[in-house]
């Protein structure tokens, strides 16, 4: 009892922080039912912007959520469920700008603040702007339909807030209010 009333607690407290058009992924090891479909159920009921998109095509005989059963697919027992918040995302508070001027920026400050002209990796990479940060990211074909990965890659720069707020990615680089992390500058820095 206690431990649904925790998961069903920790829920309710992420909700309000998701951007409209963002997505929850609500997931357990568990089978039972009060832990799983009943929580799902509840914040259905409790939040009117919460939808349930459809996982059914990502194991056999599921329905809305996904379900895997330890003697049919050889695994641990696990459930997850994937709610919507409706909106289409402009409510954003990330401040963002164009992937191509993220990444020009991104080339002019690398080689103008580190003297970096080419990066080593795979020569499929490619430098990706997510929120302030900026990543150097491998092309990575997707895991199943619509599923991506999210952090795979290095992070080399976080841009910094001014006045506490978010500068937008490509702005903060080309004005040098950007930090390089640590790995990054040690791995150039010698």
């Amino acid at each position: 009892k206690e431990i649904v009333a925790t998961q069903l607690e920790i829920v309710r407290a992420a909700w309000p922080c998701l951007r409209p058009g963002g997505a929850l992924v609500y997931a357990t090891c568990s089978l039972r039912p009060r832990e799983d479909e009943d929580i799902v159920d509840q914040v259905l009921k409790e939040f009117g912007d919460a939808e349930l998109e459809d996982l059914s095509g990502l194991a056999a005989g599921g329905d809305a959520t996904l379900r895997l059963w330890p003697q049919t697919h050889d695994s641990a027992g696990f459930f997850a469920a994937k709610l919507r918040k409706a909106g289409d995302g402009g409510g954003a508070a990330v401040a963002t700008d164009a992937d191509e001027d993220v990444a020009d920026a991104a080339r002019d400050y690398l080689r103008d603040a580190w003297g970096v002209t080419s990066l080593v990796g795979p020569a499929s990479s490619r430098l990706v702007g997510r929120g302030a940060n900026l990543w150097l990211a491998p092309a990575a074909p997707p895991l199943a339909k619509n599923l991506r990965y999210e952090r795979a890659g290095a992070k080399l720069v976080e841009a910094l807030k001014v006045r506490g707020k978010a500068v937008p990615l490509g702005q903060a680089l080309r004005s040098g209010r950007v930090r390089a992390t640590h790995e990054f500058a040690t791995t150039l820095g010698g």
